[in-house]
């Protein structure tokens, strides 16, 4: 027998993400519950008290018994806990109707979501997949959110891992490593938090991001509901900082060509990282011949 405390009840960020910290809560709890003997599995006696507690109730000794024939993936008798949690999301999936569907979205340029009272967003899918790319890069091997990484920029796998704010926490970490001590950041215990962890999170990830980008009509609950349109203004801001972070006039010896009229060098040195780059594209863009400049890294480009 497995000891009871040898047991990880960690949930893969692939289900974990099309659940609420809520729900992560309560499939740990119901299964823990009905694992009476301490083992790390459900028995078929204990799965029809198993499913009662997950609100299915309404159901037949047959359809209990078919459950849970289909997902014994290895015939063993016993529903283990990765097995468990694969029948969770696929009975919400079941009963939703669309639970972890994804649209196809690759040659639409820009997603439309409606908001309370009938409003309206949108999002150009480019954006969104510029930023899940560098994300990618950045944080793949991350020791605390690395396990989510690589996601497909081309889904909307990046509202998902921005969910919880650890994403945006580690983000702010690339771009000034003392900008939130991870020592006050919630882990969970077996890498799920529960809401009010979750919402910890997220409020110092929003505290640690004032002042570096702009946070207009953000909240936890922007994160908590996956509103994309909030979240990509976010994740954007994020990606910009983090690109230009990197950027150090020693590196560059022929960063001389941008100085303009009554420069020198310790001018330049003095300007933000996005006005280097501005300058760098317009140089660039002269030099092909184009007439048009850029002012900011946004709206122009």
């Amino acid at each position: 027998m497995v000891e009871a405390n040898k047991i990880s009840y960690e949930i893969p960020f692939t289900i974990r993400k099309h659940m609420t910290p809520e729900e992560q809560t309560a499939a740990i709890r119901s299964f823990k519950n009905f694992d009476k003997n301490n083992d790390g599995t459900i028995v078929r006696d204990e799965f029809k008290n198993l499913l009662k507690d997950m609100g299915r109730d309404d159901v037949s000794d047959k359809w209990i018994e078919d459950v849970f024939t289909r997902f014994d993936t290895d015939g063993d008798g016993k529903i283990d806990f990765m097995e468990y949690l694969v029948m969770v999301s696929q009975l919400k999936s079941e009963r939703e109707g669309n639970f972890g569907h994804k649209e196809d979205i690759k040659d639409i340029a820009a997603s439309k979501i409606e908001g309370q009272l009938g409003s309206h967003h949108s999002y150009a899918a480019e954006e969104r997949n510029s930023v899940a790319r560098l994300f990618n890069k950045i944080l793949d091997a991350d020791e605390y959110v690395g396990d989510r990484f690589p996601i497909d920029p081309e889904s909307d796998d990046l509202w998902h891992v921005m969910a919880d704010g650890l994403v945006m926490i580690r983000v702010l970490n690339q771009i000034d490593k003392d900008a939130v001590d991870m020592r006050s950041v919630n882990r969970g215990k077996n890498g799920v938090c529960n809401i009010f962890e979750v919402r910890q999170n997220i409020e110092l990830a929003l505290t640690a991001a004032k002042g570096r980008i702009k946070l207009v009509g953000v909240n936890a609950s922007a994160f908590l509901e996956k509103k994309p349109h909030l979240l990509l203004g976010v994740s954007w801001q994020l990606a910009r900082k983090v690109s230009t972070s990197k950027i150090d006039l020693k590196d560059c010896p022929e960063i001389y060509r941008l100085l303009k009229d009554g420069e020198d060098i310790k001018d330049l040195m003095k300007l933000p990282p996005e006005d280097i780059l501005i300058r760098w594209i317009n140089y660039h863009l002269r030099k092909a011949g184009q007439t048009r400049q850029v002012n900011n890294l946004g709206k122009d480009l």
